[in-house]
């Protein structure tokens, strides 16, 4: 993906969004699943069951359907093991109510996992943002447009390399 296209999908926006609701508009997966893991919170067996069965879908999207600056190697492997767990937790032969109420708990593990490697590649391009405008406005106090341009060119640089797994 272009530099330029990434810094404007990877804004301070993107980042409030995320931080007061908890989603992503561009990655619709991620925004549905946490709308169905926060519902499940406090549910009876059955209801549980039934709503975790419903994610389905969802959870097979999430590698699919992630925004390419989202594709880095940490958030691939915990969407890995939240499939993996979520398999388990889904398995036909799950039918014991603790034993499934510990799968979901596993589920949780790893969804929470999920959301921190999120925050933290979150903060990475706000960090690699924040620093480069910085840099670029004190080139330009100074009068140095090209240095200004560098500037910003080294951080759309280090952006790129944040998402390593496409």
């Amino acid at each position: 993906m272009e530099a330029k296209r990434m810094a404007n999908m990877v804004n301070e926006n993107v980042f409030t969004e995320y931080k007061s609701s908890g989603t992503i508009t561009s990655w619709k997966a991620f925004a549905d699943l946490h709308t169905g893991m926060t519902s499940l919170a406090g549910k009876e067996y059955a209801t549980s069951k039934k709503m975790a069965g419903n994610l389905v879908e969802t959870i097979n999207d999430l590698t699919l359907s992630r925004p390419d600056w989202l594709k880095t190697e940490e958030i691939s492997e915990d969407i890995a093991d939240l499939e993996k767990d979520y398999k388990k937790l889904m398995s036909e032969d799950n039918t014991n109510e603790d034993k499934f109420r510990r799968d979901l708990e596993e589920v949780n593990e790893q969804y929470d996992d999920l959301i921190e490697e999120v925050n933290e590649t979150l903060e990475r391009y706000m960090k690699i943002s924040r620093d480069a405008t910085e840099d670029y406005n004190d080139e330009m106090k100074d009068g140095n447009a090209k240095e200004a341009q560098e500037e910003l060119d080294k951080g759309m640089k280090k952006m790129e390399k944040v998402a390593n797994d496409k």
